[in-house]
Parts: structure tokens; sequence; C-alpha cells
């Protein structure tokens, strides 16, 4: 881990994006490869603090554009805790007009106080930790709620007055049938919802499903199972209205997440918290995952332990470009230029697009490069190549 300067930003200058990220969760997810910790009273209530000490770096009145808190479950912290951290934030920004807010949760961590609370203070849009309506699903992904909860915490958050909603889902869970899949999008879209996240299950180093996995006990879809549900997915939520307008994410007309655009966009934004990242003044950070070393001294810097890299002209280019097509949308070749100062035929000399385009993973649409639909199901292997 190192220690850095950084320079120094204004309320006019600083980003205008802001992630916080809270880490304690109940119990974390046999999947899950997150900066979590387990909920305890005393580590709640030296971890806030901290946080709010990172919050310093933030220019008083810096306008935002976003703001998200993540996790980890926000909502695992008590309503003194959740209070203090909404308040903090709130008196320390400013909201631009049209600003979106977004707090994640998981079901049954929602109750009343905790959604009139998370309204009162500027939050307007939630992200529920859903991932199935299927007991046994949630079950192998080592999820404790139950679809109850989950349609019982949209109650309440619609009561508090959100009208933005998102619910992820995961599907390629081990044992999950095409069948149960239909069951749940069936369930979702009745939600009527305006946005969707759906993520295929995958096995992270040192997480338990993936120990399990190496034990026996649970057995993987294999890649073709795993595309059929993608498939399946992809074409239900377009049923319903839901445009696809990033890899894992679908929305309708306007209800896009602003703040991870952001990310896709190549923008800068500031991010505090155990194992946060953040992207300022062309610097990337990553926050030390290890709870004991964020709450202890930073000797003296704004900001606790953490890796640091500055990327060079080109590395930044290939991020730009592979941020870039996640989106169905694509890249703007002439925006690309005047970003990064150089065109996508001069980043790749060696005919790499050229090739891609010929074996029919992107394509040239509406003076825009973009994956192709057989180049979504690819992405991966097409990243691989531009990076």
């Amino acid at each position: 881990m190192a220690t850095m300067s950084t320079p120094t930003l204004d309320a006019t200058t600083a980003p205008t994006s802001l992630y916080v990220h809270v880490p304690f969760c109940i119990r974390r997810c046999a999947y899950c490869d997150f900066a979590t910790a387990p909920y305890d009273d005393a580590s709640a209530k030296a971890y806030v603090p901290r946080l709010l000490a990172e919050l310093e770096r933030v220019p008083t009145g810096a306008a935002m554009r976003t703001v998200f808190f993540g996790g980890g479950t926000p909502t695992a912290l008590n309503e003194p805790e959740l209070e203090q951290l909404l308040a903090a934030v709130r008196d320390r920004i400013r909201l631009q007009p049209g600003f979106e807010w977004t707090c994640e949760a998981n079901p049954e961590s929602v109750t009343p106080a905790k959604a009139r609370l998370l309204r009162e203070h500027g939050v307007n849009r939630v992200s529920l930790g859903a991932q199935s309506f299927q007991l046994s699903v949630l079950s192998a992904l080592g999820r404790d709620h139950s679809p109850d909860h989950v349609f019982r915490a949209l109650d309440l958050l619609r009561a508090a007055g959100f009208e933005r909603l998102t619910l992820d889902l995961m599907f390629a869970a081990p044992g999950e049938t095409n069948a149960e899949l239909e069951r749940d999008l069936d369930t979702l879209t009745a939600q009527q919802l305006d946005h969707v996240s759906a993520y295929c299950l995958t096995y992270e180093p040192g997480t338990p499903l993936t120990r399990m996995r190496a034990e026996g006990r649970v057995t993987p879809q294999d890649e073709d199972a795993e595309l059929v549900q993608y498939r399946i997915v992809r074409e239900r939520l377009a049923a319903a209205g839901l445009a696809h307008y990033e890899i894992s994410n679908y929305a309708r007309e306007g209800q896009e997440s602003r703040h991870n655009l952001v990310y896709w966009r190549g923008e800068e934004y500031f991010g505090i918290g155990l194992g946060a990242g953040s992207y300022e003044s062309g610097t990337r950070r990553t926050n030390t995952r290890l709870l004991p070393e964020y709450l202890g001294e930073w000797g003296g810097a704004p900001f606790p332990p953490h890796e640091a890299e500055t990327l060079g002209a080109s590395a930044k280019a290939r991020e730009r470009v592979i941020l870039g097509l996640r989106l169905r949308a694509g890249i703007d070749p002439r925006d690309f230029t005047v970003g990064c100062g150089g065109s996508l035929e001069e980043l790749y000399r060696d005919g790499e697009i050229e090739s891609l385009i010929a074996r029919g993973v992107l394509e040239q649409a509406d003076r825009r490069l973009r994956l192709t639909a057989r180049g979504v199901e690819l992405a991966d292997e097409v990243f691989v190549e531009l990076v």
C-alpha cells in the first residue's frame, strides 16, 4: 500500500460524482468478493467517523450530479448511523438540478424508518439485491432473504415516495433451470420497474462458492447453459420494454443508471470507504480492503492506505475503449479522438478493430463503433484483444 499527495481540488474543479462504500452485511453471500465485513455495533460505530474523515477530501459545496451508496449493505447500518452518514454527505455537497442519489439495499434490511430517512435526506433511487424469487436459487447463492422480503421492501420504498427503483437479478446459479429463470422474469416484470441489472453468476477466487465448486459440492452451469439463460434474460426484458443499454443492465428510456454511466464513459469521480475506488486528477486509487487498516491511523494523509496508478495516454485510451464498448450505444470515434488526443486507428495500428469487425463481433453503425449481438455474448474475449 502507498500514500501519495493528490492535486488540490476545489468545488469548481472537483469530480461531480461521489461513491460511498459501506461494507457491512448481516451475512456474506457465497459468491461475493466485494470489500465487506460482518456487521457489529463496535465496527460500525468506529467506521462511520472514519468514512466522514475521508469525506473531508471532497470540497465543501462540490456540485454533484450523482451520489451512490454501495456495499456491502448501506441499510445494514442502524438508524442513527445511517442518519449521521446521510446528513454529513448532504451537508458537504451541493446537489445539481436533476441529480441522482442511489442507495443499495438488501430486501430484509429495509424498514419503514430507514426508507423515510433515505428519502428525507435526498436519496431518490434505491437498488435492491433481489437476485432471485426462487427459494432454491436463493439458497444456492447463500442469500438470507425470501421473495416476500422483496415484495415488502418494494412496498415500503414506494410508500416512502421512491419512484426510481431497480432490482438485481442473478442467473446461471448451480442447478437453476430455464423454467425457474423464466418464473423469476415473470415475477420481476410484473413489478413494472424502470431498471434491472441482470448478472451471470461468476466464481470469484476466494469465495465460499468457489471453494464449494473445488470440493465438488456445487456444479456450475456450463457455458452453453449460461448463454441460453443470458439470451432468455435479454429477450424477456426487451419484451417488457427494458432496453439492453449495457452488458448487464436494462432500462426504460431515460432511466439508465446515471452514476454507472460515469464509470462507463471514463469520467472522474470521488470514491470513499473500505475498498472504494476513485478517479481524480488522472489518478486511480483503490483503498485498502482490510477493515483494521481502514480503521487505523492514516499517518496524516487525507485518505487511508491504498494503491494508486496514473495511467499513461495509451493505457487510458484503451481503458476508455473497453468501458465504452460495454454500452450498447458504443463509442463515437469523433468524441474519442477529442477526449483521448488520438484516433482509434492510431491506437490500434495493427488492425485489431478491422479484424474484430470481419469476425462479426464489432460493427460500425450510425457513425459509432459498438459490439454486435454476437459480440455482446463474447464481450470478455473481445475486450482481451482490445486491451
